[in-house]
């Protein structure tokens, strides 16, 4: 699908498992194995219990209690991603039905973060505890509440004479092409490898980069809140949108 809304879903992935996944793999931190990609053990599913029905999703927390499994009972283990496909899934093709889907994703991070904070800053759980933990409670958990706040900040300090009118817009140059950076970095990855795009896609997506700061994150923000509010409502519903139509 070539339009600009599925466009700007597409590099949300391929950051997320080309340069977010394979660098939590490296140093086996890697805390979420997403359900339509994840492969596991039958033994270690078996181990554990399977997977849970306390949480909104089953994916991340299961990846999480593997990780304590191990690390506590000082079993060597590793858990992977890889860049190569193996599987496709199908993403909202409407606003309203990526605001369910990221809204819950949102709400599982939170719920399973929540769960597993004994791990946080604790030695014993390795990279695990002190690397990974670490960082989905500061760019998962917590990221959503300061970009609301700085949504409310930046227009005051305007107002105030704080901030300047070409020092705003010269920051948001730099925040969205260091964000396009990560992404070209990502296609330049995925473009080494088997999966490589045709030449036409690449210079679509990389046009794509710089926009995708005020037409797709502002929708993701918005989504963030909601799974952090239902969280605190304690929702557990699956809240399922339909499929698309082909």
């Amino acid at each position: 699908d070539r339009t600009i809304f599925m466009g700007f879903q597409n590099l949300d992935y391929l950051r997320a498992f080309v340069t977010n996944r394979l660098a939590w793999s490296r140093w086996n931190y890697m805390l979420c194995c997403a359900g339509a990609f994840s492969i596991w053990r039958r033994d270690v599913v078996v181990e554990l219990g399977g997977f849970s029905p306390q949480f909104t999703c089953e994916d991340i927390e299961f990846t999480f209690r593997v990780h304590e499994h191990f690390r506590a009972s000082s079993t060597p283990y590793r858990v992977y991603s890889l860049v190569d496909p193996v599987a496709v899934t199908e993403g909202p093709n409407t606003i309203a039905r990526l605001i369910v889907q990221r809204a819950r994703w949102q709400r599982v991070i939170n719920e399973t973060v929540w769960s597993y904070r004994r791990m946080l800053f604790k030695g014993s759980y390795g990279t695990v505890g002190l690397i990974g933990l670490r960082y989905y409670l500061v760019g998962e958990v917590l990221a959503p509440i300061f970009h609301a706040l700085s949504v409310v900040a930046i227009p005051v300090a305007l107002v105030a004479g704080v901030l300047s009118w070409p020092d705003f817009i010269r920051l948001l140059a730099v925040v969205a092409f260091a964000n396009a950076i990560l992404t070209n970095a990502a296609i330049l990855l995925v473009s080494r490898g088997p999966a490589s795009f045709a030449t036409r896609d690449v210079a679509y997506m990389i046009a794509l980069g710089p926009l995708e700061l005020f037409l797709y994150r502002p929708l993701i923000l918005v989504a963030q809140l909601k799974g952090a509010l239902d969280f605190l409502r304690g929702d557990r519903a699956w809240h399922e949108t339909e499929r698309n139509r082909r």
